[in-house]
Order: C-alpha cells, then sequence, then structure tokens
C-alpha cells in the first residue's frame, strides 16, 4: 500500500514537472509576433475599459486606484503603496507634498481631459516578458505621444511604466517609474539600496513611434 502511493505521489510529481516544463518551453518558443499579438491585445482590452469610463466620468472626481490594481504590474502597485505610505506619514506632521508623477494622471497623460481617444503605434518585443508599446493618445483636441513598457507574470500582461517623449533627449526619457523610485529613496531613509526598480534600461533615442 505505502509503495502504491509512493509510485502515485511520484507519479503527480512527474507530471507537474513535465507540465511545468512544457508551458515554460512554450513561453519560451513564443515568435516576436506572436508577443505582439499579445500585447497589442492587451493594451487594446485595458485602454477599451479605461477610455470609455473617462469620456463619460468628464469633470467627476478622479479615481485610478480601481485601474492602478487591474493594470498595473505588482512592482508598480507595491511603489504607489511606498509613496501613500510616505504621504500619510507627511500628511500626519502637518505637511503636503506631491511626488513626481502624481501632478497628472497616468491613464490620460494630462491633468484634465476631454474627448479622449487612443491608438497603438507600434510594439516592441525585448524578451518573450517585456515590450514596449508605443501609444498615441488624444485629448482635448491634442495628440500626445507615450510609451507603455509592458511586462508578463506566468498569466497576463501588465503595465510597468509610462514614459513620456522627451524633445531634448529624442526619447521616451520620462519614466513615472524611475521618478516614483528616486521619490521614495529620497523620503524614505529605511529604504533598501535594492529598491523595487527593476525597468528595462532605457532604449536611448529610440523613437520607433
Amino acid at each position: 500500500m505505502k509503495k502504491t502511493i509512493s509510485a502515485l505521489i511520484a507519479l503527480v510529481a512527474f507530471a507537474f514537472c513535465m507540465n511545468a516544463c512544457t508551458n515554460a518551453q512554450a513561453k519560451q518558443n513564443r515568435s516576436d509576433d506572436d508577443i505582439k499579438e499579445e500585447v497589442a491585445r492587451r493594451v487594446k482590452e485595458i485602454y477599451d475599459t479605461v477610455i470609455p469610463w473617462y469620456n463619460s466620468h468628464e469633470g467627476d472626481i478622479r479615481s485610478v486606484n480601481d485601474f492602478d490594481e487591474r493594470f498595473l504590474s505588482k512592482d508598480m502597485q507595491m511603489m504607489r503603496a511606498q509613496v501613500g505610505t510616505i504621504l500619510r506619514e507627511l500628511h500626519e506632521k502637518g505637511e503636503d507634498d506631491i511626488p513626481p508623477g502624481y501632478d497628472y494622471d497616468h491613464w490620460v497623460m494630462g491633468q484634465d481631459w476631454e474627448n479622449l481617444s487612443i491608438r497603438t503605434d507600434s510594439i516592441r518585443v525585448l524578451s518573450p516578458d517585456t515590450a514596449e508599446a508605443y501609444m498615441c493618445i488624444t485629448n482635448c483636441g491634442y495628440p500626445q505621444k507615450f510609451m507603455l513598457m509592458m511586462t508578463r507574470d506566468e498569466k497576463e500582461w501588465f503595465i510597468d511604466d509610462f514614459r513620456q517623449y522627451d524633445e531634448q533627449a529624442k526619447g521616451f526619457a520620462i519614466s513615472d517609474k524611475r521618478s516614483i523610485q528616486d521619490y521614495i529613496n529620497e523620503n524614505s531613509p529605511s529604504a533598501s539600496e535594492e529598491s523595487l526598480f527593476h525597468v528595462t534600461t532605457l532604449s536611448g533615442k529610440s523613437s520607433a513611434a
């Protein structure tokens, strides 16, 4: 009986390992075109939810928490939670602050919005789990280019950074994530040098959009 149970456990463990290996291999074998399709589908899914909500709530008090929880990477959510803790501690001391990247709404790339529309111009694959989505959002009649850093966990793609175009650098060098991490480092003495900032190095003068 004991031998039978041991054999069953070994069989289940073997099947689990084989399944994990097969999934890992399939993940690695995805072509760039496959990955581009995945990212394009996910970006469309995200903004098909975000843009209609904003267009039907013009002038209302903005709340991005729901979209952040649903569509941002765990890394970004943890960093924004750290900033929230810092802001609460400052408020308790009678101080208020507006961190970099918090003076605008990253979902509409501005402080106000009206007649929003958005399109994906191109997608650049960096690895099976990271990609850049070059976007253009039109807000109040003005088009603005920006770039999304996309990362994939075991199941789905999430936004890991919003990057604005820098005319001087001629690239998407204004990183929300980098600004937030710098703010955490400057305002949280206990923050570890091993930060949560695992963003892919900026691709210099990339202007694929």
